[in-house]
């Protein structure tokens, strides 16, 4: 009995030991080790690459036109500066020679051969580039410009260059135009009170003419008669150039010097109103002020201030801020020219 009892203990001594092992490998963390895991590999599911693609696509969608707008400003912002170097020009002429360029003048030369050029090349000293100037004066032309092989195009002038005006075609293009009116003459005199450049050569019996700021003053008055605009919108295919100048051979049948103003660098008054917006306008865009600017077209007025015409202007105010004395005007019957207020230009 006694050793039965000495052997009962002694197991349950060896039992209580093990117990108390595994309690203590369990408190010092000694656990069994565990089957390395296998987790996923990392990456976007093909659902969550194509959010990323459709939030991508937004936020070029909200982008693009920002950035399209902003060059557009600034592509206006270079037509304003263009336009404000060519009314100073103009003006700064006038006040050497008393009285604006014409929209067809005469080169002085030591020769015969008289070479006939436009406003773009008489102003040319106040723009700082008398050197063409010069070059354009002894060239001997053909009477209605001066050739590309003595003034070439390769010639830029990017005072005359709107940033949004058709694709160049060489250095020479001209993308604004003078107020030249109607062109029409009544005998032998031009209209004083159509536009504000006229024919200063004179040709088939008709006087030369020009016209003093002074007499814009008396008159319609500078601040709200038009000096120049844009004349390159969608629809210009190809702009006039600075180193050519309409001729002209005979009266035409409207009464008018020319009809046509496609190469001529002026714009104004056609014989009819014609259909939509005068500015802008797609059919008759040879003889109406148009931009690639969306709303309307750049100008700059007599006394030198510019701003942006909204191609809703009505047919009557288009025609007065043309001419220049309403008094003396041949487009009343077709026009209608009347009286100005400030919002009638927005």
């Amino acid at each position: 009995m006694i050793h039965q009892a000495l052997g009962q203990q002694a197991v349950t001594g060896q039992v209580g030991a093990i117990h108390h092992n595994q309690e203590s490998s369990i408190k010092r963390g000694d656990q069994m080790p565990r089957k390395p895991s296998h987790s996923q590999p990392a990456g976007f599911t093909l659902v969550e690459l194509l959010v990323v693609i459709a939030v991508i696509g937004i936020l070029m969608g909200l982008l693009l036109p920002a950035v399209q707008s902003a060059r557009e400003a600034g592509r206006r912002n270079a037509c304003e500066n263009n336009l404000k170097q060519i009314g100073y020009g103009i003006i700064n002429f006038e006040g050497k020679k008393n009285g604006l360029p014409g929209w067809r003048i005469d080169l002085p030369k030591n020769d015969s051969a008289i070479t006939k050029g436009s406003w773009a090349i008489a102003i040319l000293p106040m723009m700082e580039r008398k050197d063409v100037y010069e070059a354009c004066k002894t060239a001997d032309g053909s009477g209605n410009g001066i050739p590309d092989s003595l003034v070439p195009p390769s010639v830029e002038l990017p005072f005359y260059r709107c940033p949004s005006a058709p694709a160049a075609q060489g250095g020479s293009e001209l993308a604004y135009a003078g107020n030249g009116g109607t062109t029409a003459c009544s005998g032998s005199s031009q209209w004083s009170g159509d536009g504000v450049m006229f024919d200063a050569v004179g040709a088939v019996g008709v006087q030369p003419r020009t016209l003093s700021l002074d007499a814009i003053s008396s008159a319609d008055g500078t601040p709200t008669t038009l000096l120049i605009a844009e004349r390159g919108g969608p629809a210009v295919t190809s702009l006039a150039s600075w180193n050519d100048t309409m001729p002209v051979t005979s009266i035409q049948a409207s009464g008018r010097l020319l009809d046509d103003y496609s190469t001529a660098p002026i714009f104004g008054l056609g014989a009819t109103v014609p259909a939509g917006n005068i500015i802008n306008n797609t059919t008759a865009f040879t003889l109406y002020p148009s931009s690639g600017h969306y709303g309307g077209a750049q100008v700059v007025f007599c006394d030198g201030h510019t701003r942006f015409l909204s191609e809703n202007i009505a047919a009557s105010v288009y025609a007065q801020i043309v001419t220049s004395d309403s008094s003396k005007d041949s487009v009343g019957a077709v026009w209608a020219p009347g009286l100005l207020n400030e919002s009638d230009l927005n």
